[in-house]
């Protein structure tokens, strides 16, 4: 409690949903297998109760999880909508897959979210491992254009490790500044569809290759 009373700054991340708009071969969560959705009374509840016990709070980062969080958009919106009228400096950040409607893409730019794009290679791969690539390119191109912080979160695989020094290559001509790279916890959707972590050879070397691409690039 102690500890509460005196920190200063505070990430509070919110699970809209459970639900999701693709089927990712590998999903740790199996995420879309279930539809429930957090309500917005109970996430304005929550960070009520949160500032009241951290007094001496002088920033607070709001984070959207899913699922696909966008699902949910109303409680982003009402969440959004209901922070900024604290006695205090609020940002906002959101881990989506970017299969949403180009005015909920707008409105993330415009309340200058920072965005975590999940995306597992160039369309190819990324229909292979998660089902759909549409207006993601586009997006990507939006979101370079508003100078608005983000980034590509993208998971390694057996399918698609090998591909992602020519991925990079095309992320960083598309403006991307940042990649974020995961090895796949085999486990969830993964074990059901066979789909495994690159052997500790494949993603030494592959990594290596890709690091000095970063580096030319710039990213």
């Amino acid at each position: 409690m102690s500890s509460l009373k005196t920190l200063k700054h505070l990430w509070l991340v919110i699970i809209t949903t459970l639900d999701c708009n693709l089927r990712c071969k590998y999903c740790y969560a199996k995420g879309g297998d279930r539809k429930s959705k957090t309500s917005t009374k109970l996430a304005q509840s929550f960070v009520k109760a949160l500032i009241k016990r951290v007094p001496k709070l002088e920033n607070l980062t709001v984070t959207f999880f899913g699922g696909e969080p966008t699902l949910n958009f109303p409680l982003i919106r009402k969440t959004v909508s209901f922070c900024k009228k604290l006695d205090l400096p609020v940002d906002f950040r959101i881990s989506t897959n970017g299969m949403c409607d180009t005015k909920i893409w707008n409105y993330l730019i415009q309340n200058n979210f920072e965005v975590a794009l999940s995306m597992d290679g160039m369309p190819k791969f990324n229909n292979l491992l998660r089902g759909s690539s549409v207006g993601l390119e586009a997006k990507i191109k939006m979101l370079v254009n508003s100078n608005i912080k983000f980034h590509i979160r993208t998971t390694l695989t057996d399918l698609n490790i090998s591909h992602f020094p020519r991925a990079v290559r095309w992320w960083a001509k598309l403006g991307v500044p940042a990649i974020h790279f995961e090895v796949l916890s085999a486990m969830g959707r993964a074990l059901q569809n066979d789909v495994e972590p690159p052997s500790n050879l494949t993603l030494y070397e592959n990594v290596k290759r890709i690091v000095e691409i970063a580096e030319k690039k710039s990213i």
